[in-house]
């Protein structure tokens, strides 16, 4: 599930290494959309235990033209922001949100969120560990959420194709007997 971004926060851009082989979320959101914003918790908690098994969580976004109003601690619209400020706010929003996943502002143009089906925010796409898409699902809620766990578990239990579990290599060595 690579992606072409313009700028990343929260860390670079992911590359093949760091996504290769794993689970993948992308919750495309935006700063202004408050059922993004109430699947924060769902998000930090899935990355908190589920991060260590293999999924990797991707917040994608674009620009809005937005800041971040210190004092008020939300971000604001600011049609002037550059795409530096705009980035800078977004900090400060993954800040104050204590968001710990990586956060894509895509390009101004960019396709992504016709490769991914996006319908609506927020939305969440569920990529396997072959990279195909397993699960969409728009909007926020606990029946949502609950598809979405069950899927990242279901997910992370799957072996890459082409990948020999431990036990299927241990059952197929055989003992060679004089």
């Amino acid at each position: 599930f690579p992606m072409a971004v313009h700028a990343c926060v929260n860390g670079p851009p992911l590359g093949l290494p760091d996504i290769q082989n794993k689970v993948g979320l992308i919750d495309f959101w935006a700063v202004w959309c408050g059922p993004c914003i109430r699947l924060f918790p769902e998000l930090k908690r899935w990355h908190e235990e589920y991060g260590e098994q293999g999924l990797v969580i991707i917040g994608a976004t674009e620009y809005y033209q937005y800041g971040w109003d210190s004092a008020g601690k939300k971000p604001v619209a600011n049609a002037a922001a550059s795409p530096q400020q705009e980035q800078t706010a977004l900090q400060q929003f993954a800040n104050h949100h204590e968001l710990p996943q990586r956060l894509a502002l895509m390009a101004p143009g960019s396709r992504l969120k016709d490769r991914y089906i996006v319908t609506g925010i927020p939305q969440v796409v569920l990529i396997d560990r072959n990279a195909r898409i397993r699960l969409i699902r728009v909007g926020a809620g606990s029946r949502n959420s609950e598809a979405i766990e069950a899927k990242i578990q279901e997910l992370l239990a799957e072996e890459p194709e082409g990948a020999t579990s431990s036990k299927s290599r241990s059952s197929s060595r055989r003992s060679k007997r004089p």
